[in-house]
C-alpha cells in the first residue's frame, strides 16, 4: 500500500456509501475537482475504475467491493 494517500480513502468510502462524487465532495468539504482528482488517483494505484457511472449514481465495480 505503499504511496496510498489515507485522504483519498476517505474520498472512495464517501463514493461508495452516496454514489456521488460530488455529494462525497460536499460532504467532505472538498471541492469536486478535488475529489475526482483523489479518485483518478486511487483507480490508478488499483488499476480499476472502481466506479462506474449509471443512471442511478456511481456503482462500485467488483473490485471496488472488494
Amino acid at each position: 500500500m505503499a504511496g496510498l494517500d489515507l485522504d483519498w480513502i476517505s474520498v472512495f468510502d464517501e463514493v461508495y456509501q452516496s454514489g456521488s462524487v460530488s455529494k462525497a465532495a460536499e460532504r467532505l468539504g472538498l471541492a469536486q475537482s478535488a475529489a475526482s482528482t483523489a479518485l483518478n488517483k486511487l483507480r490508478v494505484h488499483f488499476d480499476d475504475r472502481l466506479f462506474t457511472r449509471t443512471a442511478q449514481g456511481m456503482q462500485p465495480t467488483p473490485r471496488a467491493q472488494e
